[in-house]
């Protein structure tokens, strides 16, 4: 049974394994993507990660977060993957309600969600 909630301190690099899968230009280690979510923390930004697990696994991540570089107090962008073995399973869209409802109690008015052309999944998941 997949459940999402907020990030576990022990989750971070299986979170960035995830993100790095789905985007391999642009690689990520644990430790790196917990610092720049606890920077967006100490300048005073909005943030969140939330992962979808079964058991202890986790199987996705969805993360948002305020651009310092063009603060708005009501944008974000946005990250998410779901891990290769658990894609068509309803991971993604379960990942996308708690992440849509999250920003809707921050009253985000946009969110910005980038991906690749040549992803062999996202531009699918994304117009549906």
């Amino acid at each position: 049974m997949t459940t999402v909630a907020p990030i576990a301190g022990h989750e971070w690099d299986a979170a960035a394994a995830i993100l790095t899968g789905a985007n391999p230009h642009d690689p990520l280690t644990g430790e790196e993507f917990r610092h720049q979510m606890h920077e967006q923390q100490d300048w005073g930004y909005g943030w969140a990660v939330l992962v979808a697990r079964d058991g202890a696994e986790v199987l996705g991540v969805a993360a948002y977060h305020q651009n310092p570089g063009a603060f708005h107090p009501h944008r974000y962008g946005l990250d998410l993957a779901v891990a290769p073995h658990a894609q068509g399973r309803g991971v993604g869209g379960a990942l996308w309600q708690a992440l849509h409802a999250d920003l809707r109690g921050r009253g985000a008015e946009s969110a910005r969600l980038l991906a690749r052309e040549d992803h062999p999944v996202a531009p699918g998941f994304l117009s549906l």
